[in-house]
């Protein structure tokens, strides 16, 4: 490599930005100034102030200094604190040695690994998360938990949030704690606003996430039927999701549905209430209308009103109550009235949720089909009816089952057929078993086709049979595990750049926090 003589330091510097060994040096640079760096492995235990025991192996590293806390499939980074969690087994902890983690924080001594005995790791990872994520003590983190609609609701509040001041959030649904645990850690210079999502996956899981991203503005989405197989009763749901509000900021706030939140009791913490309906509510919408480009509405602000705030391409009334939540959870971060508008107004939908597209022949995709209760489904399935159309075209739905309904199976699914019969839906795809047992059950009205597919590859055939034409609408609605992406994929090939979309805005967020 050579740089002509008399160019100025501004034209050698651009010169070195255009190649690979520039980056290079930039990366490894902002890598040796991670905070993680200047503490050790004893100096993190005693500040964080764990009870264990120490095998000897482990010892040797003591006085090294730690880069992370990780878990193997949640970021593994060398020179970390490796965790077992309870989906991890032995020889995970292993790889995680022999791959250069100084320590694994377990619950018994493993053989000869070097490892720190602890009584309960996923407290103790969260609690070591906490200290990493209090070394950015300028940071507003704001919490997403709930049942369903999760991440819609968290990238509507970052592009409230985003008008206003440098946030970060991670655009994925990645929102186990390990993964919490990574981001916390990684948070970039200079960031105001970073907002997490949290899962209830299963009992004991919410509060050590929690924990680790210490929030001040915490929104619960919804309390329903989702993951019911694992807490038995909806009861035992609530308590999970509101258990975060136990490590928040005691001066934050918590921002739920008035509509249908019944668990007041279980908060300790300084609440708001928005609405669709209740104009008691702290922040509540009025005039909600279907317009040819999405949703209009008011946003009600005690002697405030924002009048004709617009949702883009969005059909989903539950979606007004969404940008009530980005509303409250703006104000109360400090965002300008004007500012959190132009936020809501600014969203768009992405990837295969609620998204709703034309290809090229002009068929509309409502893309949904990335995770599913019965209370969503019955969602989408009416907010596609809103949709402006032609009379003379067709609506079809390709519907799979839910997963994790446990006891509740039955009557979910049965639920389903219901709402699809009393739709205007000209032709129903089933391709799950669940949902069949369903169709069986019920009586259907006359002018329904309803196909039964034994599985992925026969829906394909039949909706290849069905040969949507100009103007006809397809909806894909299911839990993942349907995977009914695969079939829109195979008929709708284009649909594809939804998931590309999506790739590109994750690729961006890991360089961000990878040199961070």
């Amino acid at each position: 490599m050579s740089i002509e003589r008399g160019l100025s330091f501004t034209e050698i510097e651009m010169i070195l930005r255009n190649r690979a060994l520039f980056r290079r040096l930039v990366y490894l640079s902002k890598r040796l100034r991670m905070k993680g760096w200047s503490i050790t492995v004893d100096q993190l235990i005693k500040k964080c102030n764990v009870k264990c025991e120490i095998s000897p192996a482990a010892q040797k590293n003591l006085n090294k200094k730690v880069q992370s806390v990780c878990t193997v499939d949640g970021y593994f980074e060398p020179n970390s604190l490796c965790f077992e969690m309870y989906w991890i087994e032995e020889i995970d902890l292993r790889w995680a040695v022999q791959n250069g983690a100084l320590a694994v924080v377990t619950k018994k001594q493993i053989d000869d690994l070097p490892c720190i005995v602890v009584e309960n790791p996923m407290e103790v990872f969260a609690k070591m998360c906490q200290y990493f994520r209090l070394l950015h003590p300028n940071v507003s983190t704001t919490l997403v938990t709930g049942s369903i609609g999760k991440t819609t609701t968290k990238r509507m509040i970052e592009s409230v949030y985003m008008q206003q001041f440098r946030t970060i959030t991670n655009p994925t649904n990645r929102n186990l704690l390990c993964y919490i645990g990574y981001e916390v850690q990684h948070i970039p210079a200079k960031i105001e606003k970073m907002i997490e999502e949290v899962s209830e996956d299963s009992p004991g899981y919410a509060y050590p996430s929690s924990m680790a991203c210490c929030p001040r503005t915490v929104v619960i989405t919804s309390i329903d039927k989702s993951h019911f197989e694992a807490f038995g009763s909806q009861e035992a749901i609530a308590k999970e999701i509101c258990s975060v509000t136990k490590a928040m900021d005691p001066n934050g706030i918590v921002i739920v549905n008035k509509d249908d939140f019944n668990n007041y009791d279980l908060i300790d913490a300084k609440i708001t209430t928005v609405s669709i309906t209740d104009k008691t509510a702290d922040v509540y919408a009025e005039n909600i209308q279907v317009v040819n480009e999405g949703l209009e509405f008011d946003i009600v602000d005690g002697s405030q009103r924002f009048s004709k705030v617009k949702l883009f391409n969005i059909y989903a009334k539950h979606n007004v109550l969404i940008a009530l939540y980005a509303y409250a959870a703006g104000k109360f971060e400090g965002v300008t009235p004007q500012n959190i508008v132009k936020g809501i107004q600014s969203f768009r939908t992405s990837g295969i949720r609620q998204n709703i597209f034309r290809t090229s022949d002009n068929v509309l995709i409502y893309a949904d089909c990335y995770n599913a209760v019965a209370k969503s489904i019955r969602s989408a399935i009416n907010s596609a009816q809103m949709i402006p159309m032609s009379a003379t075209v067709r609506r079809i739905a390709v519907l799979g089952d839910i997963e994790e309904a446990g006891e509740m199976s039955i009557s979910m699914h049965d639920d389903v057929i219901q709402c699809v019969n009393e739709s205007e839906f000209d032709y129903l795809l089933i391709t799950g078993k669940k949902l069949r047992d369903a169709y069986h059950r019920a009586t259907m009205r006359n002018n329904i086709n309803v196909i039964l597919c034994d599985d992925n590859n026969h829906a394909i055939e039949e909706l290849k049979k069905l040969n949507p034409k100009s103007g006809d609408l397809v909806l894909f609605k299911s839990s993942h595990s349907g995977r009914l992406d695969q079939i829109m994929f195979s008929i709708f090939p284009e649909a594809e750049l939804l998931l590309v979309e999506e790739r590109k805005k994750e690729n961006v967020w890991r360089k961000k926090i990878a040199i961070s």
